[in-house]
Formats: C-alpha cells, structure tokens, sequence
C-alpha cells in the first residue's frame, strides 16, 4: 500500500472521532496501521505517529490499557518527545495508579511543548494545559510519596530550560507545598 492509502484512512478515523463514531474510527485506524510499509513506520512520520496516538486514546477510552500502553510504547520509541503521546501516557499511569511515573511523564509532555507547533498535536493547547496544572499534576504530586524531590527537579529544569510550562509547575508545585489548591 501507498502513503495515500493509509493517510485517507487515518483522515477517515478523525472525520469519525468527530461525529462520535468511535467504532467506525478505529477500524478506519486498524486500516491505517496495517497498510503502513514497515520503512514508513519511524518518528519523522507524522501520519505514522499520529495514528498510534489516536489508537492509544481509543484503547484508553475502552479502558484497554494494555493496548493503550502498547500504541504509546511504540509512537514513544520512534519519537521521544511527541507531546500527544506523553500527555496520553500520563493518563495512561494515572490510570494504572502510577503516580510517580505520571509525574515524570508530566514534567517530559511540559518539555515537549517548547517550540511546538499547536496545530500538529490535539493536546498542545491551553485547555489542556489548564487541566495539566490544575488536575493531573496536583493529583500526581499528591499520590507521589518523593513529590518534594521531584519539585527540586523541575525547579532545576526550569533554570536551566527556561521553559515557561516548567515555569508554571514550579508556581504550581510550590503552592501545592504550602497546601493551596490551584486555580487558574
């Protein structure tokens, strides 16, 4: 099969998502994914990357965590960094009762999100980053028994970064420390 092929049913799979046709999409998926040729299979592979994120999101919603886990190991193999594929990994550990790992897995989707661009990824956007800083990381913090060696962490990243999403952990983070719940 051809690039073609596999992109109008990755295409397909989204016009489905939208409708809520969630079954219809993930067979469009299961196409996509097979007809794929192995040496299209690799992290500079948009389309690739983006129907094993879509995949994992399916399989998290059908609460398939094994499936899930399996679509995000392989997109995070290819790229390291994908900031759809680590935000769905954090919900994946949360999930999974894995607070420790969802906390690093935040702190890795805030660093993916420097200089990236909005429009190629579903979850670089304010919206989610709102329920970033005032759900997921004080829930992941709480249930984390080395929360404060962490914070010392990201408060290191940020100096050396300057990224303003480490940045706000750090505000959020401290607050947390004094027993503040946060709000935009």
């Amino acid at each position: 099969m051809n690039e073609d092929a596999y992109v109008a049913n990755l295409e397909s799979a989204i016009t489905y998502m939208k409708i809520g046709q969630e079954a219809l999409a993930a067979e469009s998926l299961e196409r996509a994914r097979s007809s794929v040729p192995d040496s299209h299979r690799n992290g500079e592979n948009a389309s690739y990357l983006r129907i094993l994120a879509l995949s994992a999101r399916l399989s998290l919603e059908e609460k398939d965590f094994p499936k899930a886990q399996q679509y995000i190991d392989e997109g995070l193999g290819l790229k390291k960094d994908h900031t759809d594929l680590l935000l769905l990994n954090t919900v994946l550990m949360m999930n999974r009762g894995r607070f420790g790992d969802m906390l690093l897995n935040i702190v890795n989707y805030l660093l993916s999100l420097d200089g990236v661009d909005e429009d190629g990824y579903d979850y670089a956007n304010p919206l989610t980053l709102k329920e970033v800083f005032e759900n997921l990381l004080p829930l992941a913090y709480r249930n984390t028994p080395n929360g404060s060696a962490v914070t010392t962490i990201v408060n290191r990243l940020y100096e050396a970064t300057g990224n303003e999403h480490l940045g706000r952990a750090c505000e959020v983070l401290a607050s947390l420390n004094r027993g503040e719940e946060m709000q935009s």
